[in-house]
């Protein structure tokens, strides 16, 4: 089946011109773009004016209508219809136009929508009440050979180019913990969180509260969490931490909770974090070595108070010579003798030569000569003195 070749024109409402690909060599299987714009444009016009329960409605009768950014499904014509009638009632002017047109597939177009309007009464959830907003539409149309729609695939466009209204940011932050639990959704809440002159973000999480621990779980929620928590002023995030309360060093050991720890290490105040940090150094022993904990502990060794260092520091320091010899617990002490103190510096070292024959031994070590060499290189560079003595750390 030959490949569209030629670029064809197409009027599209709004007195835009819709750019479509044009099949040079085309099989009776695919379907012409112009074709299928115009059996679009039916569908817009009798939505949009004389109502969608109107006959004639390009619509198949086992049709599909996917909101994929926040896993909203309709399907059948008579669901879809009510569904479009339900949003022009809720909406009086609602309007819609198709801004660009590509082709997607022989009986599929990739088409560019602008939808506006001042919703009256709530029906649609992100579209705020009482309020214009004009919205970005990405909508994958497919058809028939009757030129009916089968299947219409949508989801949001933040563009930089059109920046984020007011109005969008509320519209979002009402549907939000629906967005953060699909692939495309949790993108458009980033890309909300980032936007340039948006203003505190802070309402896009507050569908979360209460959530944390179930959302911090989730493959794509907890990305929104983590950017809220890297973006968003600590105040309107500090209940994220206050969630974890009882459960941190659990969350410290999940393959997913344990990024949003991490951020919160990174981008939380001290006092914000107080409880979390304490069952973390409760726990400091265990998480050393785990897969996923160790990184926990290895953003409190950077970005903690000296104090929690120290403790840190301590708990590395009793078992010192067996960390070094594993992947992980390498990685932690070598973090350990980069972030900590002079003195807590001094004691890991020491703890580590100790032993002449061990520490030969550490020096050979396929993971525990990378501790050795940062040992070498603190001392050349002048953080450790010569000969730093032995022991255990003292307490907190």
């Amino acid at each position: 089946q030959a490949q569209a070749q030629a670029q064809a024109q197409a009027q599209v409402p709004g007195g835009g011109t819709a750019h479509a690909a044009s099949p040079l060599d085309v099989s009776q299987a695919e379907l012409r773009v112009e074709d299928m714009v115009r059996s679009l444009e039916e569908f817009v016009g009798v939505a949009m004016g004389r109502g969608a329960s109107d006959r004639r409605a390009p619509v198949a009768a086992g049709a599909e209508w996917v909101w994929e950014d926040a896993s909203l499904r309709y399907s059948g014509r008579s669901n879809i219809l009510e569904h479009v009638m339900m949003s022009v009632r809720a909406i009086p002017d609602l309007r819609t136009d198709i801004i660009e047109v590509a082709r997607e597939g022989p009986a599929s177009l990739a088409v560019d929508l602008c939808c506006s309007g001042t919703q009256a009464t709530m029906y649609l959830p992100h579209w705020p009440i009482r309020k214009f907003v004009s919205w970005r539409l990405r909508s994958v149309v497919t058809f028939d050979s009757q030129l009916h729609i089968t299947r219409k695939h949508v989801r949001l466009l933040l563009e930089e180019k059109l920046g984020l209204q007011p109005q969008m940011l509320e519209g979002l932050s009402n549907c939000a913990r629906a967005l953060a639990s699909t692939p495309s959704g949790c993108r458009v809440l980033q890309r909300a969180i980032e936007e340039p002159g948006a203003g505190d973000c802070g309402c896009l999480v507050e569908q979360l509260r209460g959530h944390v621990w179930e959302a911090a779980a989730s493959p794509h929620a907890n990305h929104v969490l983590q950017k809220l928590i890297a973006n968003v002023h600590p105040a309107r995030v500090r209940f994220v931490a206050e969630e974890f309360r009882g459960r941190a060093a659990a969350a410290a050991r999940h393959r997913v909770r344990g990024r949003v720890i991490e951020r919160l290490l990174e981008h939380a105040p001290a006092e914000h974090l107080g409880d979390l940090v304490e069952e973390l150094l409760d726990a400091c022993s265990d998480l050393c070595h785990h897969a996923f904990g160790n990184f926990v502990v290895q953003r409190l060794l950077e970005h903690g108070t000296a104090k929690q260092r120290h403790r840190l520091a301590a708990c590395l320091a009793a078992d010192a010579a067996r960390m070094a010899k594993s992947k992980i617990g390498s990685s932690v002490l070598r973090c350990a003798l980069v972030h900590c103190a002079g003195e807590d510096r001094a004691r890991l070292a020491g703890a580590l030569e100790a032993d002449p024959s061990r520490a030969e031994e550490l020096n050979r070590h396929l993971f525990g000569g990378f501790v050795m060499r940062e040992v070498r290189r603190l001392r050349r560079n002048g953080a450790l003195p010569d000969g730093a003595p032995g022991g255990a750390i003292g307490g907190a």
